[in-house]
């Protein structure tokens, strides 16, 4: 990727390749029919990621690793939300979740 950074559909397309997801499985939509699910679930994650530190966001559509996020991926720990949790700033969104009821 240039510079480093990377788009959501870039990462959809070579995680749907290392898992061999379908077609079919990639079209599969959200029960709201709003986005495709393994779409929404890859926003999801670079979301926390960013939220931990883990990866930035420089320019709208791209993100990149950080030097936390290249850490994290050297220790060879399982990067979950458990994981994330030791980052103040992923604590705070989903305390901010928990408050808000969702």
């Amino acid at each position: 990727a240039k510079d480093g950074e990377i788009t959501p559909k870039e990462v959809v397309k070579i995680l749907a390749a290392k898992f061999h997801l379908s077609d079919e499985e990639l079209k599969e939509m959200l029960p709201s029919k709003r986005a495709p699910m393994f779409y929404n679930r890859v926003a999801w994650a670079k979301f926390y990621l960013q939220q931990a530190g883990l990866v930035d966001s420089k320019k709208r559509g791209h993100f990149s690793i950080t030097e936390e996020g290249r850490k994290a991926l050297d220790s060879g720990a399982e990067i979950n939300n458990k994981f994330l949790s030791q980052f103040a700033t992923f604590q705070e969104i989903k305390n901010r979740s928990k408050d808000s009821g969702s």
